[in-house]
């Protein structure tokens, strides 16, 4: 079962046809009892589901040609699941969910790959490479590698200090 479209903006329309393809048979023959074929249906929807996302993955790929390399790849960094999850998540303090103004900057700066606003980062990193989001968020030398290892460290040592006796956490190299 194929479906074709004169122009992109009517296949909504296709889709309504082709779901309430057996309904408007029934409407039309006058019939007194309807019941529609489930397995039709669920593969009429399949077909539309999948129609619907190459359709998406076409304008999105349109779009990807006309950015350069490095904005292709911020869009699909945050086109993945849960990607923008942090932003509408309930700012609690108690599980450490909130940010202060300049964390939000930095958050966001990072998000959308813009210069950090508010920082006085030097030109360069300490291995010699300019300094870039990306580059902080990768650099084992001077970026945030260590930072976001010490966070995990510390969290995981605080619940385990919770539930455990004598638990210690790693020192500083």
């Amino acid at each position: 079962m194929a479906l074709s479209f004169n122009s992109a903006e009517n296949y909504d329309y296709s889709f309504s046809k082709l779901i309430t393809e057996e309904l408007s048979r029934a409407v039309l023959t006058q019939e007194d009892t309807f019941s529609a074929n489930r397995e039709q249906l669920i593969e009429k929807k399949t077909i539309i589901r999948r129609t619907k996302n190459d359709i998406h993955q076409r304008k999105i790929d349109e779009i990807k040609s006309r950015m350069s390399a490095e904005e292709a790849r911020n869009l699909t960094l945050l086109s993945e699941k849960g990607a923008s999850s942090w932003l509408s998540c309930l700012p609690l303090q108690s599980l450490n969910f909130t940010l202060n103004r300049q964390e939000w900057y930095d958050a966001i700066s990072a998000r959308y790959n813009l210069p950090l606003v508010g920082q006085t980062l030097p030109q360069n990193c300490a291995c010699g490479e300019e300094n870039t989001i990306d580059h902080l968020i990768s650099c084992k030398l001077g970026g945030f590698v260590c930072f976001r290892h010490n966070n995990v460290r510390d969290f995981i040592g605080h619940e385990l200090d919770k539930v455990c006796v004598d638990t210690k956490i790693e020192p500083h190299l």
